[in-house]
């Protein structure tokens, strides 16, 4: 990692911890910054989604708990959750590279697209499930740092 790219970092994650000073985190909220490493291009939009429980995770968007869309930079992307109550999440990503809002897919569903989820977990013939991508938020704002694959 670069040493702009890690004050990059730094200072998300500053600035997302003195919210709760501001007074616009509550107790029993939190921050999550999602970043997003390994894109092929600057092409499109990464569209990341937040879920709270397995029900639809991954693919259901309809079940998402909050959603974010974030520009792409020199292979790289940023989405921030602002005032996320502490609990269990899963992160969904989708290098959107065309903007039509789906994961364009080949020959026997092979996806086209870049895709990703939290805890960089992978799933046999498919996506991961719920367990292998969750992760704990609490007191502190947490990165997640997720590796984009093709």
């Amino acid at each position: 990692m670069s040493d702009s790219l890690r004050s990059i970092i730094v200072v998300m994650v500053m600035i997302l911890s003195a919210w709760p000073v501001a007074g616009q985190v509550s107790s029993g909220h939190t921050n999550i910054v999602v970043h997003l490493t390994n894109l092929r291009n600057n092409n499109g939009d990464a569209a990341v989604a937040l879920y709270n429980s397995a029900d639809g995770f991954p693919d259901d968007s309809t079940k998402v708990f909050m959603s974010g869309i974030g520009d792409i930079e020199a292979s790289e992307s940023f989405v921030a959750f602002r005032h996320v109550p502490y609990g269990l999440y899963a992160i969904a990503v989708l290098h959107d590279e065309n903007r039509n809002g789906r994961m364009d897919k080949g020959l026997f569903g092979i996806p086209k697209e870049g895709y990703g989820f939290s805890n960089n977990a992978r799933g046999f013939m498919g996506a991961p499930d719920f367990e292998a991508a969750k992760f704990y938020v609490g007191q502190d704002s947490v990165v997640v740092l997720i590796r984009i694959r093709y």
